[in-house]
């Protein structure tokens, strides 16, 4: 990672800018990069964003820096982790609203002079967090995806052709409770499944009566132990990606027809994945591959990079730079960033086809209201996951992409690398983060600039 002040975190290599072109920003939460066909999905679960991809670049191996929806949305907003941000999602202690001393990306392109809109599903990615900021308009609501989209289509339409325009969409219709409705429940559930997982709403109600928010409780009806409930709970998710896919393929066929996605970047992605029984549990409350490898496309108006695969490790805090430097938008002085741009590969991938590799570092909390205190670390061939009891787990991901294999009892030496180097990166964020805590104007010295360069968060290309 690069930290990079009062200057754009730009590459050597020129990147593509399109000074002229407005930015579409869909994030649909939780879902994870191997439900769509592009990642690799057999089962036509995404015929929409597969068609949609050939006229993007697909990024393979983008990571969320922490696997809870607030803090992973605000890495995405303002280039920087959560222990420098300091965002956690509602009902924690963690939920306080963004420090003003940290530029949102909406807020620099409002100064930019964009008019900026959100049509979001509310809960973490609510406004109270700092998220409405720079917006014009920032909705919430919890309905059906249709209800987000057509208004945004409709406000699309209607801007000025010399208005450049932000839309925000966030969805979490391929969150739990997961309920697809027909045809796309026949087409990836088991109509013979006869388990414990409720079917409807109604009844998950009756099976929590009296809680406000019965579907927080929809996954702990699932037996981990069974894998019928696991293959079940998997199928439902499927058939709400494929609902979801459906909906946002007629949302940007709509747009393209229209021509208001002529000058427009398009960018599709998610804040985490979820886990179904892989490491022994559901949910994404956990560190693995399936709960931090999110998808990332990325359309351009003039079709560069359209049908790229870029397999580079990049992380959510990559995006901030990166999408200002696509803009032609002169990198705010005040703005601090963790982050990388990956602008430049879209006009001109890294050489030789050799994928470069950002060590990305993602945490957790094993307690809501705790620390973070549960961390995963990857680099090169190696995932390292430290528990919050301290126990170290690797796994070479070029032998076992799925992180089955523990290999830290033969491979200590790499874990104490990665530890010393995670422990070093941590002080660092822990200081950006204490100071803009503390309420002042976020600057970095001479002496701060010398130690982030020792750690290579500042180099020549950053």
């Amino acid at each position: 990672m690069v930290l990079a002040a009062a200057c754009s975190p730009s590459e050597s290599r020129q990147a593509p800018s399109f000074p002229h072109a407005n930015l579409l920003l869909i994030s649909v939460d939780t879902l994870r990069a191997d439900a769509l066909g592009i990642y690799g999905n057999q089962r036509g679960t995404s015929p929409g964003l597969d068609a949609f991809a050939t006229t993007a670049a697909v990024f393979d191996n983008v990571y969320a820096h922490t696997p809870k929806t607030a803090p992973s949305h605000m890495s995405l907003f303002t280039g920087l982790p959560p222990r420098v941000h300091r965002v956690g999602n509602n009902r924690t202690k963690w939920a306080q609203r963004l420090s003003p001393e940290i530029p949102t990306l909406a807020e620099i392109l409002a100064d930019a002079g964009f008019t900026n809109i959100a049509w979001t599903s509310g809960g973490n990615v609510t406004g109270g967090l700092g998220f409405d900021r720079g917006f014009k308009r920032y909705i919430e609501h919890h309905r059906h995806l249709d209800a987000s989209t057509a208004p945004l289509t409709k406000w699309i339409s209607m801007r000025q052709p010399d208005e450049r325009w932000f839309a925000f969409l966030h969805t979490y219709s391929v969150h739990a409770p997961y309920f697809p409705s027909e045809p796309f429940r026949s087409r990836f559930v088991d109509p013979d499944y006869a388990g414990g997982i409720p079917g409807t709403m109604k009844e998950l109600r009756r099976r929590f009566p009296g809680k406000d928010q019965p579907g927080v409780h929809f996954l702990e009806t699932a037996d981990t132990n069974d894998p019928r409930d696991l293959d079940h709970l998997r199928n439902l998710y499927l058939g709400e990606v494929a609902l979801t896919d459906a909906g946002l393929a007629a949302f940007l066929a709509g747009l393209e027809q229209s021509g208001d996605l002529d000058e427009t970047i398009v960018v599709l992605t998610s804040d985490h994945g979820e886990q179904f029984g892989e490491h022994g549990a559901v949910s994404h409350n956990q560190l693995w591959e399936e709960e931090l490898h999110v998808p990332l496309l990325v359309r351009l108006p003039d079709g560069m990079g359209a049908g790229t695969r870029l397999p580079g490790r990049i992380g959510h805090t990559d995006f901030l730079p990166s999408i200002l430097e696509l803009l032609g938008i002169d990198w705010p002085e005040e703005q601090v960033t963790t982050g990388r741009s990956w602008a430049s590969w879209l006009s001109a991938p890294p050489s030789g086809g050799a994928a470069e590799d950002r060590p990305q570092l993602a945490e957790h909390r094993s307690h809501s209201d705790g620390d973070l205190d549960f961390m995963s670390y990857r680099r090169g061939t190696w995932s390292l996951i430290r528990s919050a009891k301290g126990r170290s787990r690797l796994y070479d991901v070029r032998e076992d992409p799925g992180e089955l294999l523990d290999v830290a009892g033969s491979n200590a030496d790499v874990v104490e690398e990665i530890l010393a180097a995670v422990a070093a990166e941590s002080r660092m964020l822990d200081a950006l983060g204490d100071r803009f805590a503390a309420g002042g104007l976020m600057e970095v010295d001479d002496a701060l600039r010398a130690e982030l360069e020792a750690l290579g968060y500042l180099g020549a290309d950053g």
